[in-house]
């Protein structure tokens, strides 16, 4: 290896400066070499090693701020910086179904009553929305309000504009949801972003069957168990056709 010639390099210079030559010009000359030759490849290489190529990570960054007022799904403000701020929830949409307004009393209570409120920009999405809203996700004590609802069935993932975070994660909770019947989607909702493959048709008529199958299972049971006492009656009743023709 390149490491043990240079280490039998070094040996030898050494050996031969303070052994053979006895010269001191020679010797100064010869330790100057010998400092170059041991000390400039560690220096190389430690400058190699040490350069590293940095890649910043985005920063995600959570706000806490204090609400102001909440009357609807697209009317909440809050206190940011000593300023009122209107936002909204980013990747959200509540259905439009007839229980919108048990929705908005469930996303105004949470926030009223909530200890702390926070929220966060998303890396991909900086811009407000036509009705110049800062489209935010909003943390309630600590829960992510956007995915609370959802997994309650009390809206749908949509409005996506770029590469969101969490999205993958909202899909999840969504079609759990859709399959558990939860909120919006007994109601007739239909996915306007996540794919989940659930058809609410398709889940009833398969649950139909099961029904229908359960019940078929009975009804096979029942008609088993008449025909079997008929049997038993039957030979019962020839059994005893038989000892009477016997006294006879």
């Amino acid at each position: 290896n390149s490491k043990k010639q240079e280490e039998r390099l070094c040996f030898i210079y050494f050996y031969y400066i303070f052994i053979y030559n006895k010269t001191a010009g020679e010797i100064m000359k010869k330790v100057i070499l010998l400092y170059i030759l041991v000390f400039i490849p560690f220096i190389t290489v430690n400058a190699v090693t040490t350069t590293t190529t940095v890649v910043e990570e985005p920063v995600v960054e959570k706000y806490e701020v204090t609400l102001d007022n909440c009357n609807s799904i697209n009317q909440i403000w809050i206190n940011k910086n000593k300023k009122v701020v209107r936002i909204g929830l980013l990747a959200y949409d509540s259905g439009d179904t007839t229980i919108e307004n048990d929705i908005k009393n469930t996303i105004c209570t949470k926030l009223k009553e909530a200890n702390k409120i926070e929220i966060e920009y998303d890396i991909n999405n900086k811009t407000k929305d036509k009705y110049n809203r800062d489209m935010v996700w909003i943390y309630v004590d600590g829960n992510l309000l956007q995915e609370e609802l959802i997994k309650e069935g009390f809206g749908m993932v949509n409005f996506i504009n770029g590469e969101y975070s969490y999205i993958d994660n909202l899909c999840v909770k969504e079609a759990t949801a859709i399959k558990n019947k939860k909120g919006i989607w007994s109601l007739g909702a239909q996915e306007k972003y996540c794919d989940s493959g659930i058809i609410l048709e398709k889940l009833a008529k398969e649950e139909e069957e099961k029904v229908n199958g359960k019940k078929l299972d009975k009804f096979t049971i029942r008609k088993l168990v008449c025909l079997g006492v008929s049997i038993v009656l039957l030979i019962i009743a020839m059994l005893i056709k038989v000892k009477y023709e016997k006294k006879r």
